[in-house]
């Protein structure tokens, strides 16, 4: 390519002076490349241009975006068909394009991959949603779309037969799918090819499928019915999904977000309001007294009916494994794990349950209470001044839940006498049991009763088992990985996580491919955090904040501090009971990594002020206890 500047005429002495203009300045050492211009570059021309042949020439002229209209052609001329060509311009002629007579060879393309890592982007949004609580700014006026939902919700559930029924949330009133069935039919497939491989996953899957007609989540269309088309009919492709910490149990999911033409089903759907209360202000309170108890709703989506016009939306296809016969239609009757409203919908009918519950007992009112306060989704975890009040507020919760269908089980406890009293004989969020220590899982935390502590239990299931032994490094995709499946809501380690967290900036600083190894230097600091694994593992922090009993006085204490790298900020009580004895807990942590864009360390330690503001506030706003 060459482009060379003949003759600069913006400061002429022979123009008029209207037109002369200042827009040269000199520049030493521009270290840019040299450009020749030959005869035979210029031989093919028919016009006489005063342009010369140049060899081995420097640019000695910087043009400003400011004056980028002077390079504006007001003639140009093709020297060759395929180029180069001159143009007169405001700085004189120029010429453009390529030298050589032959054309350039045609780009091949041999392949175009546009699948995204949903599964990564997934992770990546949820850790920075959790990093992100108490520390964010203000909050966002309810947008028209959640207005539209809750209008849905309100107008159209109902009570039917001891259960709650309502619609799906269509995003608009005109609603137009495409004929799905050809990729719900090429998915089941897909997944009957895993049957036909995995006779435990076949047996699994059956009894899933069948479980579900049996207790009416889902029925079979009778041919006439199954020919009925509407323009919401979609076909919902369905897949298993087996959680790293069960093996042996799965949960089938029906893929809403499967797409024909650009178009799902999801994408006609309204998320909707998400009231649900926050995990770290659940766990606030989870730590805040002496009996701790958590317990969870069985098939908490399925406990709710959608109307019977918006079922055909809800289709899916099987045979039972006997990928020789048509397919038979069946619908889902209920709502469904992956479509996109799901969520908001249980959230509003046990909102609604409970506040329908005449709460003239005081053990009620606290029921209620613990209901819209301290569930997260389908997980109940609160936490009591006694034994007693435990397993009464418990009992209530159970009872009114069971008023919308809803099953209450799964009770795990820091007290003995409350499992007991609650019938827990299902353990079946059972972790593991390691040298005698039972663990339990509260809200994505590993929680050990018998001495009433969380646990850290670093597990990368997405990551190559060679990269965390150390066998190889990783690649940034899997150093990401790593990082975003570390799950620390309160912050507990963040103090480890910070180290991860700059390793990343380093990696994007860097500029390293997704799937290169990492430079040297990243490689050396990544190993450091790696030796450090099992002192985490090793890591406990008792749940109860007052060890020495309920407090008398309570000073909350924020501490922040900044460096060229990092910032950060942590809370902890100060507590003192009524024998003056003094204990201190940690709260909650926040850490940052400074901007890749330089920083000085006093506008840093500014940021960490805000965080610090901010945690400040969101501790006081989310714990029920008297700060003095």
């Amino acid at each position: 390519m060459v482009w060379w500047t003949c003759r600069a005429r913006a400061n002429d002495p022979s123009r008029p002076i209207h037109k002369r203009r200042k827009c040269e300045k000199e520049v030493e050492n521009l270290q840019l490349p040299t450009q020749s211009l030959s005869h035979a570059d210029l031989c093919d021309t028919k016009h006489q241009l005063p342009i010369q042949p140049q060899s081995g020439a420097v640019p000695k002229l910087l043009i400003g975006i400011d004056n980028c209209h002077l390079g504006i052609a007001s003639t140009t001329i093709a020297m060759r068909k395929n180029g180069p060509y001159a143009a007169n311009t405001e700085l004189g002629w120029v010429v453009f394009g390529p030298t050589s007579p032959r054309p350039p060879e045609p780009s091949i393309c041999l392949h175009v991959d546009r699948s995204a890592d949903d599964t990564l982007h997934n992770m990546v949004a949820k850790f920075f949603e959790i990093e992100s609580f108490g520390v964010r700014a203000a909050t966002p006026v309810e947008c028209k779309d959640d207005v539209r939902a809750r209008a849905i919700l309100e107008s159209t559930t109902s009570r039917v037969d001891g259960r709650f029924q309502t619609r799906l949330i269509w995003r608009k009133d005109e609603v137009y799918l495409s004929n799905s069935y050809n990729m719900a039919l090429k998915r089941l497939e897909s997944v009957e090819k895993r049957i036909s491989r995995d006779e435990s996953f076949a047996s699994a899957y059956k009894l899933m499928i069948s479980s579900y007609v049996e207790k009416g989540y889902a029925r079979k269309l009778t041919p006439l019915a199954a020919a009925s088309i509407t323009p919401r009919t979609w076909y919902l492709p369905h897949f298993a999904v087996v959680n790293a910490n069960k093996p042996n149990k799965i949960r089938i999911v029906f893929d809403a977000a499967a797409e024909v033409n650009g178009v799902s089903l999801n994408r006609y759907l309204l998320k909707g309001p998400q009231e649900y209360k926050s995990l770290p202000s659940i766990l606030f309170h989870f730590r805040e007294r002496a009996v701790g108890v958590c317990g969870d709703i069985t098939e908490m989506f399925h406990q709710v009916l959608i109307r019977p016009e918006g079922r055909c939306a809800q289709r899916f296809l099987w045979r039972d494994g006997e990928n020789k016969n048509s397919p038979d239609v069946y619908e889902m009757c209920v709502m469904t794990f992956g479509a996109a409203c799901s969520p908001c919908a249980a959230q509003y009918v046990k909102t609604r349950n409970a506040l329908e519950y005449n709460v003239e007992d005081p053990y009620a009112a606290r029921a209620v209470k613990a209901i819209l306060n301290f569930h997260y989704v389908d997980d109940f975890v609160d936490s009591f001044d006694s034994e007693n009040e435990a397993i009464a507020v418990a009992t209530k919760v159970r009872d009114i839940h069971l008023n919308a269908g809803f099953e209450l089980r799964n009770f795990t406890s820091s007290s003995a006498k409350v499992v007991t009293a609650l019938d827990c004989v299902d353990q079946t969020k059972t972790m593991g049991i390691k040298e005698g220590i039972l663990l339990e899982k509260v809200l994505g935390l590993h929680w050990q009763p018998s001495i009433d502590c969380f646990n850290f239990v670093l597990k990368f299931h997405k990551v190559n088992a060679s990269v965390i032994k150390g066998d190889r490094p990783p690649t940034k995709r899997e150093l990401l990985s790593v990082v975003m499946s570390i799950f620390d809501p309160l912050g507990f380690i963040s103090h480890y996580v910070i180290g991860a967290k700059l390793l990343m900036r380093e990696t994007w600083r860097k500029q390293t491919h997704w799937d290169e190894p990492l430079p040297d230097k990243i490689i050396e600091s990544w190993e450091k955090w790696r030796k450090q694994l099992p002192a985490v593992t090793a890591y406990h922090v008792p749940r109860v904040y007052f060890t020495i009993g309920k407090p008398e006085e309570l000073q909350l204490h924020v501490f922040v501090d900044a460096s060229e790298t990092a910032f950060s900020a942590v809370a902890y009580w100060r507590a003192k009971n009524h024998y003056d004895e003094i204990s201190v807990a940690f709260v909650s942590a926040k850490s940052k990594c400074a901007p890749l864009k330089p920083l000085t360390v006093p506008r840093l330690e500014l940021q960490a002020a805000v965080l610090g503001t901010r945690l400040l506030q969101t501790v006081r706003e989310e714990h029920e206890v008297v700060i003095n």
